[in-house]
C-alpha cells in the first residue's frame, strides 16, 4: 500500500504501547505446536517462555467459565512480546520505534506462526495504540487535544475536579476504528482490558497526577486467507487510518512540543 500521508516520527513521542493481532479460525492442538514456535522463536530474540492460562467467562444464556490457553515469548529486555492461543497471534511492545520496523517484526513472526501451525484462515485483524498525555507546567490538555474532543469543562458546571470519557465509534474503508480518550489520576494509564504480563510499562506514574489515555484500536473483520504478504497489507491500511485519526485528535502545537 501506498502512503496517503508522511511517516509521522515523534522525538518525545506520547506512545507508550503497540498491539498488532491476527486472529485466526481455532487450532485446538496449538499446544502441540509451541515447542518448534519456542524454538524458532528463541533465534528471534524471544528468549524468555511463560505459559499462562486465563479464565474465559461467558455469562450467557448459562453461566460458562473456561481456560484460554496463552503462550508468552518475549525480549530479554522484556519490552517486546509474542502472545500465541489457540485463537490468535499478537505482537506487543512498550519500545516502538517506527511502523515499519514494527510490522517487519510482525511480518517475521507470521511466517513463522505459518510454517508450523499450516494456519489457513485469518479472522481478524487489529492494530492497537496508545499514548498517554502529560501536560507541562503552565499548560493544559488543550494544548494538546482539539476542542471536539475534550468535552465540558468541570469548571462550567460548577465542579473543582473531573476526570472525562471520549469515545467515537467510525468505520474506514480498512475497517473499523474505535478511538477512546481517557483521564486518569491514579498512576494507571493503560486501558483496564490491556494487561501486561509480558512486557514491562516504560513509563512510571505517581498517584494524584492526572493524565489523559488516547486509544486508537483498529480492525478489519473480514475473513480472509492467511497469506502473510496481505495480511500485512491489511496491517498497512489499518495503520494508515491509524495516523489519520491521531492527527485528527491532537493539535498542530502538540506535534511540535513531541518534536514532529
Amino acid at each position: 500500500m501506498k502512503r496517503t500521508s508522511p511517516a509521522l516520527r515523534l522525538e518525545n513521542s506520547p506512545l507508550v504501547y503497540v498491539l498488532a493481532q491476527v486472529a485466526i479460525s481455532p487450532i485446538l492442538i496449538m499446544e502441540n505446536y509451541i515447542p518448534a514456535l519456542q524454538e524458532k522463536l528463541r533465534h528471534k530474540g524471544y528468549i524468555k517462555y511463560k505459559y499462562a492460562p486465563t479464565p474465559e467467562f461467558n455469562l450467557s444464556p448459562q453461566i460458562h467459565i473456561a481456560s484460554l490457553d496463552r503462550w508468552f515469548f518475549t525480549d530479554k529486555n522484556e519490552q517486546e512480546a509474542v502472545i500465541i492461543s489457540p485463537h490468535f497471534i499478537v505482537l506487543e511492545t512498550t519500545n516502538y520505534d517506527v511502523f515499519d520496523v514494527f510490522v517487519q517484526s510482525f511480518k517475521e513472526i507470521l511466517i513463522i506462526f505459518q510454517e508450523v501451525t499450516d494456519a489457513s484462515l485469518a479472522e481478524r485483524v487489529g492494530l492497537r495504540y496508545v499514548d498517554v498525555i502529560r501536560p507541562k507546567e503552565g499548560q493544559t490538555l488543550s494544548d494538546y487535544l482539539k476542542p471536539s474532543i475534550l468535552g465540558i469543562p468541570a469548571e462550567d458546571f460548577g465542579a473543582t475536579k473531573s476526570l472525562y470519557k471520549f469515545e467515537t465509534t467510525a468505520l474506514t474503508p480498512a475497517g473499523g476504528l474505535v478511538l477512546r480518550l481517557f483521564q486518569s489520576d491514579n498512576g494507571s494509564y493503560l486501558p483496564p482490558d490491556i494487561s501486561l504480563e509480558s512486557v514491562k510499562p516504560t513509563l512510571q506514574i505517581d498517584p494524584g497526577e492526572t493524565v489523559a489515555v488516547l486509544d486508537v484500536d483498529n480492525f478489519s473483520l473480514q475473513q480472509r486467507e492467511f497469506v502473510t504478504d496481505d495480511l500485512i497489507e491489511y496491517m498497512r491500511q489499518l495503520h494508515d487510518y491509524t495516523v489519520r485519526a491521531f492527527k485528527a485528535a491532537v493539535t498542530s502545537k502538540a506535534l511540535k512540543f513531541w518534536g514532529a
